[in-house]
């Protein structure tokens, strides 16, 4: 009985829980079969929801508890008693995942946005199904890939696509040319291929902005977008489009504000008819291949902000019209072919922050005195021109300039104390390979902000000034090559934020200045090639931050190599050679595991060779060479696993020379000058062996060719003389006669003899 009680329970707690799940999806569940479309809706946004990853929460308004329209990122519409979902704006929520195929079941939908997020995979088929709604599409900056859905093509209400920067891939889609109301078309960033459609322009009732930056597509312009009244905005850069430009521009002229067509293969001259373009304000043209002048039509562009002509191969001179476009803020014509000179009215250009002429090398003239009418200039860059002349004073009124760069050109006379006003100079100040002559200019102490300044390849002479330490932002300074001559200052040791000291090849001399403990955040320190004498100072020896160049080569130096020099665990290159360097090559260089390049050659160092420097991992060339070197060479060396290049000659090594890694490579150069060092090895006597056979088979062959040719021509000379004999009796006589006719008016008898001796035969 009791047992029969037991299973009555269990039975009753079995069709309760029965009825309490009939009862919830009838009157619970959303999401029941005969759903309303209020519930249809709610379950499409909730499965859309469950197919996406939500990391930050974007999402935790989409429950049950409240409405959807109520839901972020919801739009709905408020035309009818039945709201619907007109729009889903869920741009930059970092959500994750797949787009569910759900979104097609949002028949109402007009605007979906789900721009910058981490979208993957297909852009979903489904999407076909809102033909009759959807007309605003952003899918951009995402993950999704394959190509555009073809059923994307019932949806010819678009207004809207953005597909930029994704992983979408196969040809341009030939269906949006029936998207007769779009007006704004990206498929940017894409590994989209092909062709721009020809029909192209049979979107010209409504396009306005046109976007294929950063594709893969080729060909050329389509010459039917040339109809496209309305456009505003074309990008084609970065593509591989190429071929002329369209020629005609004019039904753009009332419509177009920005064209970029850079970075890509476009050839043939600047289009004259963009001149009529007199609303574009952004016009880039640059790292092309177009040739040819540039036209003086672009005059007529007032409006023109920024102009980039730059790595072309335009020629002819720079068009003085363009200074009629006074409102240029950017203004480059770089790396090309012109000629002439800067047009004398660039002061009118009161607007233009960026002004480049350099690399082109036929530029001739002189900077125009109007310059300093260019208020707002913040870089001015004409290096690598054939710019000649002194510097007008008007330069130097340029208070806003940051950049200057004037290198590689001919300019003369001094560099006045004037560039001290240029007290914005920030970035750089480069007047290197010139003419300049005089003093370097105290002035340039006023540059607080400069970081780097070059000055090398000049004709400065006199000292350096000790106002270069007030550059306390300095970061690179290069005074090489030049006439300077007395001491380093030792107020450079203020010089905190220096990163790289050039000061080479200069009559520069006295010892190197004790000033390195403060200079912390130096990588490179070239002093070669002056007339440094003295000992390393034991503030450069332990500069362990050092991490680039360390070169002091072609100096007068003493004493011995420190062996805190190999501390230096992160420097790539030392350069000690031509010194007078004396005592043993620090073992210590061992832990010099960076090291790439080591020269220590021309020095009077002796010792043995470290044994440890077959520690240093990363040595491609050491050089050793021309020193009082004694000893064997460790085999440690020929172990490094990246050696290249040896030079251990005219020491005084001794012994047999190693025969692992880089030794078995290295010539005879490379240890010549040591008559004590042997290859007397096994390896070597049987090169040497081999050597010998080699010589001795071409001796025999020689003389084996010398033989058959001897027999080959003595074979010859008596089938001449066989033949002779077959002539007629009285043709053999004649011969005979006349010969040694010929040979007695010649006088010589002794001929004679040996030919009467030869023709002894022939006689009768």
């Amino acid at each position: 009985m009791q047992q029969r009680y037991i299973y009555l329970a269990y039975g009753c707690v079995i069709v309760s829980h029965v009825f309490a799940y009939v009862l919830g999806s009838v009157f619970i569940s959303p999401c029941r079969k005969d759903f309303s479309v209020c519930n249809h809706t709610l379950c499409t946004l909730l499965s859309i929801k469950d197919s996406m990853q939500d990391p930050t929460g974007a999402l935790a308004t989409w429950n049950v508890s409240t409405h959807f329209c109520t839901w972020d990122g919801v739009l709905c519409s408020n035309t009818s008693q039945q709201q619907q979902v007109k729009g889903l704006l869920l741009d930059s929520r970092q959500l994750k995942g797949a787009l569910s195929p759900e979104i097609g079941n949002l028949l109402t939908l007009s605007y979906l946005n789900i721009s910058n997020n981490i979208f993957h995979g297909s852009i979903p088929r489904e999407l076909g199904k809102l033909a009759s709604s959807l007309t605003h599409l952003d899918l951009s900056h995402n993950a999704f890939n394959d190509s555009v859905p073809a059923s994307l093509a019932n949806c010819t209400l678009l207004t809207f696509l953005d597909l930029n920067t994704n992983f979408l891939s196969g040809s341009f889609p030939e269906f949006i040319t029936n998207f007769t109301q779009l007006s704004y078309l990206d498929l940017s960033s894409n590994s989209i291929t092909g062709n721009t459609p020809r029909d192209i322009g049979l979107l010209s009732a409504s396009l306005q902005f046109f976007q294929l930056y950063n594709t893969q597509l080729t060909g050329s312009i389509p010459r039917s977008l040339m109809n496209c009244s309305k456009l505003v905005w074309l990008d084609v850069s970065n593509s591989l489009l190429s071929e002329a430009l369209p020629s005609d521009w004019t039904r753009l002229s009332s419509t177009l504000e920005e064209l970029n067509l850079d970075n890509s293969g476009f050839s043939g001259n600047v289009p004259e008819t963009l001149g009529n373009c007199t609303m574009l304000t952004v016009l880039h043209l640059h790292n092309n291949s177009l040739t040819g002048e540039i036209p003086s039509s672009l005059g007529e562009l007032r409006s023109l902000q920024d102009l980039k002509l730059y790595y072309n191969h335009l020629s002819g001179p720079v068009p003085s019209s363009l200074t009629n476009c006074t409102h240029l803020v950017y203004f480059e014509l770089s790396g090309n072919n012109l000629t002439g000179g800067i047009p004398e009215e660039i002061g009118r250009l009161s607007l233009v922050e960026w002004l480049t002429f350099s690399m082109n090398p036929l530029l001739e003239g002189s900077i125009p005195h109007s310059i300093d009418g260019c208020t707002q200039l913040r870089q001015l860059s004409l290096y690598q021109t054939n710019l000649e002349g002194v510097l007008p004073s008007s330069l130097f009124n340029l208070s806003k300039l940051e950049r200057l760069s004037l290198e590689d050109c001919a300019f003369s006379g001094r560099l006045p104390e004037l560039v001290g006003n240029l007290s914005s100079l920030s970035i750089k100040l480069d007047v290197s390979h010139n003419n300049f002559e005089g003093p370097i200019p105290a002035g340039l102490g006023k540059l607080s902000n400069l970081q780097g300044l070059y000055l090398q390849g000049n004709n400065f002479e006199g000292h350096l000034p000790h106002q270069l330490s007030e550059l306390r932002s300095i970061i690179e300074m290069d005074v090489s090559c030049s006439l300077i001559s007395g001491t380093i200052p030792t107020s450079f040791s203020r010089l905190a934020s220096l990163s790289k000291l050039y000061i080479r090849n200069t009559q520069i001399a006295g010892p190197i200045p004790d000033i390195f403990a403060d200079l912390q955040n130096l990588q490179v320190l070239d002093l070669s090639r002056n007339m440094l004498v003295g000992s390393i100072p034991q503030s450069l020896a332990t500069l362990y931050n050092l991490e680039l160049i360390l070169d002091l080569s072609s100096n007068r130096l003493t004493g011995s190599i420190p062996s805190s020099f190999g501390n230096m665990v992160r420097l790539q290159e030392m350069h000690l050679s031509g010194n007078m360097f004396t005592g043993r090559i620090p073992s210590a260089f061992g832990g010099c595991v960076g090291m790439q390049i080591l020269d220590l050659s021309h020095n009077r160092l002796e010792g043995d060779v470290p044994d440890a420097l077959g520690e240093m991992i990363s040595l491609e060339h050491l050089d050793m060479s021309h020193n009082r070197l004694s000893g064997s060479l460790p085999s440690s060396i020929g172990d490094l696993p990246k050696l290249i290049s040896l030079n251990v000659s005219y020491n005084m090594l001794e012994g047999v020379i190693p025969e692992n890694g880089v030794y078995r490579t290295l010539s005879a150069s490379a240890f010549v000058g040591n008559p004590r060092l042997s290859m007397d090895s096994p390896l070597s006597r049987s090169r040497s062996s081999d050597e010998r056979i080699h010589w001795k088979t071409r001796i025999i062959s020689v003389l084996l060719a010398a033989i058959v040719t001897l027999y080959c021509l003595r074979y010859y000379m008596k089938r001449k003389e066989a033949s002779a004999l077959d002539l007629p009796l009285w043709r053999r006589v004649f011969m005979r006669r006349k010969k040694v006719s010929g040979l007695l008016e010649e006088g010589e008898e002794d001929r004679c003899s040996n030919l009467e001796v030869e023709l002894r035969p022939w006689r009768l």
